[in-house]
């Protein structure tokens, strides 16, 4: 399970989260402040967001299942999203692919016939990857 949720972590399959400000907030960054009034459309980087070493720790965009994290938030960081907004699912999701990847990677002679095709998804601004074809000896 840590392996997944670390590769969830360098690889979210939703890379931007889109959110809407509920009143005026100021927010400080590396160039200052900044204040971004109510109402506004903010897009968030989940990828940057979930190898930033304040929140990811030591060494942010190396896999390691073994990672030391702060106590607050999950292993997988924004990549089920957070707060009111974090998917219900994430624990099922998490389940079923280890169940799955265990049971596929325990079939002899298994081997991919066909790479996948990437493409991004412009609803979730993720990628897919469709088309493979894996097949056992």
């Amino acid at each position: 399970m840590s392996i997944l949720e670390e590769v969830l972590r360098l690889e979210p399959v939703v890379s931007v989260l889109k959110r809407r400000t509920a009143c005026a907030m100021t927010v400080e960054s590396d160039a200052g402040a900044m204040a971004i009034p109510a109402n506004t459309l903010l897009e968030i980087d989940v990828g940057a967001a979930n190898r930033d070493a304040a929140a990811a720790g030591a060494c942010p965009h190396q896999l390691d299942p073994d990672r030391i994290r702060p106590a607050k938030g999950s292993a997988s960081l924004m990549s089920f999203g957070d707060g009111p907004h974090r998917c219900p699912g994430a624990a099922v999701a998490l389940h079923e692919a280890a169940i799955f990847l265990g049971h596929l990677l325990r079939v002899p002679g298994i081997r991919l016939e066909r790479r996948p095709t990437l493409t991004m998804n412009p609803v979730s601004t993720g990628y897919e990857l469709r088309d493979a074809v894996i097949v056992a000896a």
